[in-house]
This record gives structure tokens, sequence and C-alpha cells, in this order.
């Protein structure tokens, strides 16, 4: 009867066609092994290892393949995370919305909604390729906060206030509606006030949407907005340089009149009593 014993017959192939010769007929006919009996061996080894003898037969077994490693959401949010620590622009608290109450007057419902799904992002080394190339690492943008996304789909830089709204306009908000991580009755609620048409009263304020980008652009360059007018030198700005030049100047008109009038006016000198 057949034990826990397990014989096996090893075997050499030789390459050539189906040609296959024995090693343990070689050997026991005293004949000399081929060159190849040192890899037959550690064949014979790795045979031996993989292979368990139990009372139904032989049972050959293959090593477990290697788990290949996965990037979950929350492993690129890390990775982001831990990057833009050592990026030179400081980013936002992730507290800090893109958009707020306050901007819900300049700029439709729908883009609204849309942009509250959006998050501040950095620019990393996998984002500069395509229009994004020989942009400086660090630079803001705007990323998707359900897929996180990659440079151009789900992640987008900016790289001047006009190109943000353009950006939103067409790109960001098409991505949104079609982002699957994205909750379906957001997406849905999105569609919806596109199609339909707008009332007087949910009118944005005229001029409302440039005011708004401007913001937006702002908080992105972590700069303040009246600094970033100053830099800018746009017409807000000039505006109001225009109109403390010409209170100066009417103050200064008022100094001038004051003066000459002190000096036209005859002086008297107190005298002393005697």
């Amino acid at each position: 009867g057949i034990e826990n014993d397990v014989s096996i017959d090893y075997v050499q192939f030789s390459g050539r066609g189906n040609n296959v010769t024995n090693l343990d007929t070689e050997t026991s006919k005293g004949n000399r092994p081929p060159s190849t009996t040192t890899n037959a061996c550690n064949q014979k080894r790795k045979h031996e290892q993989s292979i368990m003898g139990d009372s139904h037969g032989t049972l050959f077994t293959k090593p477990s393949p290697k788990k290949k490693k996965v990037a979950t959401k929350d492993k690129i949010s890390d990775k982001m995370e831990s990057f833009s620590s050592g990026s030179p622009i400081i980013p936002l608290p992730p507290s800090e919305p893109i958009v707020s109450p306050s901007d819900k007057p300049l700029i439709t419902e729908a883009l609204y909604i849309t942009l509250e799904q959006m998050q501040y992002c950095t620019l990393m080394e996998s984002d500069a390729y395509g229009c994004y190339k020989g942009r400086d690492l660090g630079d803001p943008g705007l990323s998707c906060k359900h897929c996180v996304g990659q440079a151009g789909c789900g992640r987008y830089f900016p790289a001047t206030e006009a190109s943000l709204s353009q950006t939103t306009k067409e790109t960001i908000v098409n991505h949104v509606r079609k982002c699957q991580w994205c909750p379906q009755e957001i997406r849905d609620q999105i569609e919806l006030l596109q199609n339909r048409p707008i009332k007087k009263s949910e009118k944005p304020k005229y001029g409302g949407r440039k005011i708004f980008f401007h913001r937006l652009w702002c908080r992105l360059q972590k700069l303040k907005e009246e600094e970033n007018e100053r830099a800018n030198g746009n017409k807000y700005n000039n505006s109001v340089i225009r109109k403390l030049t010409a209170q100066l100047k009417v103050a200064e008109e008022l100094n001038l009149q004051l003066l000459r009038s002190n000096y036209s006016q005859p002086k008297f000198f107190p005298t002393t009593n005697s």
C-alpha cells in the first residue's frame, strides 16, 4: 500500500525538442550525469520545498503572488500634505473654504455649489507636464475634494486671473458634473440649476463675476485684496488714488490760503507794563 512517502522522478529537459533524460536512470547505469547536475539539484531542492505530502497523494503548491502597492485616496492626500508643508507657498488651513456666503450675490448658484466641491492644492512634480510644464513647484491651484484628481483632470493651476475665470467656467464645472466620486445628488443639483432659466431675483450682481474671480485669485495667491490691487495698479486702485490726490490738492490749497491770510494781517506784540 502507499503510505505517506512521496516518490518523485526528477527529469532533465535538454531544450531540444521533447528529448527527456531521466537522471535516476543515467545514475543507476553508472554513467556520469550531464554537466547540468548542479542545476538539477537546485531544482530538486526547490521542488522539495514546494511539495506537501498527505494520505491523499502529493500536492504541489505555488508561492503566493506578491501584493501590488495600490495608492489610495488617503495615501495621496497624505503625500500632498507632506509635500505642501515643504513648498514655498504656505497652504491655507483645510477648513478654509473656496467660497464664502458673501460671494453668493456675485455668482450663480450652480457655480457656487461647484466651487464648494473644490479645495486648495499646490503644484507637485507629478503635475508639471503638458500646459503646466515649466511651472514652479508649489504654485497654488484648485483640486476636486472628492477624487483629488490629476493635472488637467481634477487639478487645475491657472496662471492668470483671466485663465482662472475661463478654466472655472468650462473645465471645472464639467469635471464636477462628471466626477464619479462626487455624490449623485450634488451632480444632479448642478445639472438642474444650469438648465433651468434664472429668475430676475436670482441673477448675480452686475459685474459681480469679475469681482468674485478677483477675490478668488487673491485667495489663491495668498495675498490681501488691497495689496494685490496696489501691486497690479488696476482700475479700482487707480480710482482710489485719484480721489486721494484730489483731496490732497484741496487740503494744500486751503493751507496756502491760511498762510497767505496770516502773512497779510498785521502782527501785534503784547506790551509790558512798567
